[in-house]
């Protein structure tokens, strides 16, 4: 009897050191895990009141990294998806803040994980649950990923960068460029190119700038002819009142077509696509002075007009001018930054005063939106 109650006891102590020991455990791993990302908004939405306008650019750059990236170099973003645009903004920041080990881990995945098509060094744009689910290419990522190796080469001097950003580069020209009527025009992608009636062209695409420094990497192609169809099928799928589209079509006749439907939706609307057109154009202007840069961006009167009337710049527009809805976007304010540091900077400081180094947006920000936000604050450092 003695013995059996020495066993209990025994026993009843080997209970209470595991209990202790798996309540330490768990107690561990939730509440930190939690803390980490409440210590990191909080320490980025005091930046965003308190800091300069460089150190708050570091701070989001962290807060992108330590939210958004998994340890082997991927920047996982909605319904736990990789797409090549992520990878390709991550590449164009990390090479823009100096930061070669990202950018090499970014590298490192995307070239092993998305560059698999079979007949070119073009990256599939969609990988999801482990592999790629879509092979098709998105013509805005792949010009981004070789215009950020570029930029790689002209910072570390790695050779090896320009070598990849070069056999990119050739085979956007291939794959992902098409020739109507003797004009050759970029499209949105391969898929988009091997559209039977014409090309389906998605104007936030458009990087003249980019173009320009292909056209000394691959040679053997005109990519300043580039240049201009760009310009001349922006402003075709721009409207009026200064908006550009955020999907637009081209027939084989050389027509634009602004009205076409694709997967059911209103593409003839500025929306979430099309706020990057003013980012892309400010910067052709930036790098090259073109003055077709700096008209197209002047006849963007609507964001001044209803920035003067409300103080505010909407999400998605119709191209009468009309807002549709209230909701504004900082992604938006991003684009629009750079964009109003070359035609209006007093309209630029305020944006950045009163929405940008505000808290109100900073509650719920995706990836997207803190990549252009990034963007916008980068090009008015670089235009003060």
């Amino acid at each position: 009897m003695e013995k059996i109650y020495h066993i209990l006891i025994v026993i009843s102590l080997l209970f209470v050191v595991l209990f202790f020991f798996m309540g330490n455990e768990k107690e561990k791993e939730v509440p930190i895990e939690d803390n980490v990302i409440v210590i990191e908004n909080e320490k980025l939405q005091e930046s965003v009141v308190n800091d300069s306008v460089s150190i708050l650019r570091n701070n989001i750059y962290t807060e992108i990294k330590s939210r958004f990236n998994n340890v082997d170099g991927r920047f996982i973003g909605e319904k736990n998806r990789v797409v090549s645009e992520s990878q390709s903004y991550m590449m164009l920041i990390a090479v823009l803040s100096d930061d070669r080990k990202t950018f090499d881990k970014t590298w490192n995945w995307t070239k092993n994980n998305l560059q698999v098509r079979k007949n070119d060094k073009l990256f599939s744009w969609l990988w999801k649950n482990g592999k790629v689910s879509d092979t098709n290419s998105a013509t805005d990522a792949d010009q981004d990923i070789a215009y950020a190796l570029y930029l790689a080469n002209k910072k570390w001097g790695e050779g090896l960068y320009l070598d990849d950003a070069r056999k990119i580069i050739s085979d956007i020209w291939k794959v992902e460029t098409k020739e109507i009527k003797g004009v050759r025009y970029i499209g949105a992608g391969n898929w988009a190119v091997n559209d039977a009636s014409g090309i389906i062209i998605n104007p936030s695409y458009f990087a003249p700038y980019q173009y320009r420094v292909f056209a000394q990497i691959d040679p053997v192609h005109d990519w300043i002819s580039l240049v201009d169809s760009s310009y001349k099928a922006l402003n075709h799928c721009t409207s009026a009142t200064g908006l550009a589209q955020d999907w637009c079509k081209i027939d084989n006749s050389g027509k634009v077509i602004k009205n076409f439907k694709m997967d059911k939706k209103d593409n003839s609307v500025y929306s979430y696509d099309a706020l990057r057109v003013p980012y892309r154009i400010a910067m052709d202007y930036y790098s090259s002075n073109d003055m077709r840069a700096l008209e197209y961006l002047k006849k963007n009167k609507i964001f001044i007009e209803d920035w003067g009337k409300n103080k505010k710049i909407f999400a998605v527009y119709n191209q009468k001018g009309e807002h549709a809805g209230k909701n504004e976007s900082l992604a938006s304010y991003g684009t629009q930054l750079a964009s109003m540091s070359l035609i209006n900077k007093e309209i630029a400081q305020e944006i950045l005063d009163k929405k940008i180094k505000t808290i109100e947006f900073w509650e719920k920000v995706s990836f997207y939106d803190l990549s252009w936000i990034w963007f916008g604050l980068y090009f008015y450092e670089e235009n003060k």
